[in-house]
């Protein structure tokens, strides 16, 4: 969780519900990242489960966006998948975000579906 706000330039105290969801996770998962002159500039969670490898929290670094650490992560992670039994994979991206949905296309990944969330207001 640190890399991933570290790289998406979020605040680590504002993903407690997050890091609690993460480490509840009783399938096999990888906690992946990718390093550059011993910086890490990309990382992802995935999580495999019944034949299915999720992947999750993809970020690369803006400063290394389109050079191809995400694509080489997501490979890697992919391989690791493989070894461990999975038949397929998919991942969830926020319908906004143009660059990922690129990358993912590239990857040969589709749109199955869409999905939102919504809030309650109390007043």
């Amino acid at each position: 969780m640190k890399y991933y706000c570290e790289l998406s330039g979020k605040e680590i105290k504002a993903h407690s519900t997050h890091m609690k969801i993460i480490n509840k996770i009783k399938e096999r998962h990888i906690l992946a990242s990718l390093s550059e002159n011993n910086r890490i500039i990309s990382c992802g969670l995935g999580v495999l489960s019944d034949g299915l490898f999720g992947l999750f929290d993809i970020v690369t670094h803006l400063k290394h966006r389109n050079k191809g650490y995400g694509y080489k992560l997501i490979n890697g992670m992919l391989h690791w998948a493989l070894e461990n039994g999975a038949s397929s994979s998919y991942l969830q991206v926020i319908a906004e975000n143009t660059p990922a949905i690129g990358l993912y296309k590239k990857l040969d990944y589709e749109i199955a579906y869409g999905y939102h969330y919504k809030i309650q207001n109390y007043k």
